[in-house]
C-alpha cells in the first residue's frame, strides 16, 4: 500500500519536476538526478526486481545498436539497388498518379439545329476573353450550363483523362501559358 501510494505522489509530481527541469540548468538537473540516485541506492532499490529487468531490456536494446553499427560498417550488403529495382517495378502501379488537369470550361448544350450559333456564341465569347473585354472566371458563371460551375462559382475544376469528355481532356493538355484559350 505504501509502495502504490509513494509511487503516485511520484507520477503526481514527475510532471512538475520535468517541467521545472526543462527550464533548470543542465547541472543543477544532473546533481538532483545524481542526488536521488545516491538516495534509491542507500535505500537498496538498486535490487528491486523490476528495475533490474528494465535495465537488462534497456542493455540488449543498446547492444543490438552497437551490432548493427559494426554490422553496417563491416561490409553489410547493401540493398539500395533492390530497392530502386522494386520501385520501379511497382512505380506505375503503386507510386503514380494520373496525370489531372485544372481548367475553367465553359460548357453549352448543342440541342439539334443549333449546333452552329451554340459554336459561333462560343466563338464570339472566346474572342472577347482574348482581347481582354471579358474575364473568364465571369464567363463560367454567366454562360456555362456545367452543373459544377454552380459548385466552383466559375473557378477551375481539377479532373483526369475519362472524368470528362475525352476531347475536353485533349485540349485542356495543349494549354499553356502561350495559347491560355482552346478552340471552340
Amino acid at each position: 500500500m505504501l509502495r502504490k501510494s509513494l509511487v503516485a505522489l511520484l507520477c503526481a509530481l514527475f510532471p512538475l519536476f520535468s517541467a521545472w527541469a526543462d527550464d533548470a540548468d543542465p547541472t543543477e538537473t544532473r546533481y538532483i538526478r545524481d542526488t536521488l540516485a545516491q538516495q534509491g541506492l542507500e535505500k537498496g532499490l538498486d535490487k528491486n526486481p523490476e528495475l533490474i529487468k528494465q535495465v537488462e531490456e534497456f542493455r540488449k536494446d543498446k547492444l543490438a545498436d552497437l551490432a548493427l553499427d559494426a554490422a553496417k560498417s563491416d561490409g553489410m550488403p547493401d540493398f539500395s539497388a533492390r530497392a530502386e529495382e522494386l520501385y520501379e517495378a511497382r512505380k506505375d502501379s503503386q507510386y503514380s498518379l494520373p496525370l489531372r488537369l485544372r481548367v475553367r470550361i465553359i460548357e453549352m448544350a448543342l440541342p439539334t439545329g443549333k449546333e452552329n450559333d451554340i459554336r459561333q456564341q462560343l466563338a464570339d465569347i472566346r474572342s472577347r476573353i482574348a482581347d481582354g473585354k471579358l474575364d473568364f472566371k465571369d464567363a463560367v458563371i454567366q454562360y456555362s450550363e456545367s452543373p459544377e460551375r454552380r459548385l466552383t462559382d466559375g473557378d477551375s475544376q481539377w479532373f483526369a483523362k475519362g472524368e470528362k469528355v475525352d476531347a475536353i481532356y485533349d485540349a485542356a493538355l495543349k494549354l499553356d501559358a502561350e495559347h491560355p484559350l482552346s478552340d471552340v
